[in-house]
């Protein structure tokens, strides 16, 4: 019961502790954005809308931004997907003793795919073309590789390993932004 009463304290106390998304503010305190659609260097198609999208939920959920047209803003969100990396690992290889068997021999299939995603972020000032703030960060997902089953391995799902793909690079997205959007506003 002392315990209780000592979180309750705690909590009621007014320490700087905040539950939830929190409304940090933007270098130099503007409160209006706009967030153009991302440029996509790498070879994924349509990461672009995924990320642009992560970042504008970011920024929504902050009652003191508004994000608006890119003639009204002060700032510009710039963001430019550098690259989205896809590796293979969890090696199985046709041998003889294996429950792989049916493979041919050395033959490698992988049992888990790792998405890395690779995202620099500029706010720049409209009136001058300045940079503000500037990041560039990672993250990674892995999703499971499609299962080949013994005996009848002549393909695996290409459906499931496509949406299984797009999933996971969407997952990897939608971190990237967030940790660059905390990064942007923390202590301003």
């Amino acid at each position: 019961m002392a315990s209780v009463s000592a979180i309750l304290v705690l909590l009621s106390s007014g320490c700087a502790y905040h539950w939830g998304y929190s409304d940090n503010s933007l270098p130099g305190g503007y409160t209006l954005i706009a967030v153009p659609v991302f440029r996509n260097l790498s070879q994924e198609p349509g990461i672009q809308v995924s990320a642009t999208t992560a970042l504008r939920t970011q920024i929504s959920r902050n009652a003191k931004l508004r994000i608006v047209g890119i003639n009204e803003a002060p700032v510009v969100a710039r963001g430019t997907i550098r690259t989205v990396d896809i590796v293979g690992s969890g090696i199985v290889r046709g041998e003889e003793g294996s429950s792989f068997e049916d493979l041919p021999k050395n033959a490698t299939i992988y049992t888990r795919y790792t998405v890395s995603v690779h995202v620099d972020l500029s706010l720049v000032r409209t009136s001058d073309n300045r940079v503000v703030w500037s990041g560039s960060t990672s993250a990674s997902e892995y999703y499971p590789a499609p299962q080949v089953q013994s005996g009848s391995i002549n393909s695996a799902n290409a459906t499931y390993n496509s949406s299984a793909r797009r999933q996971a690079i969407a997952v990897a997205s939608e971190r990237v932004l967030a940790n660059l959007y905390d990064s942007m506003t923390e202590g301003f």
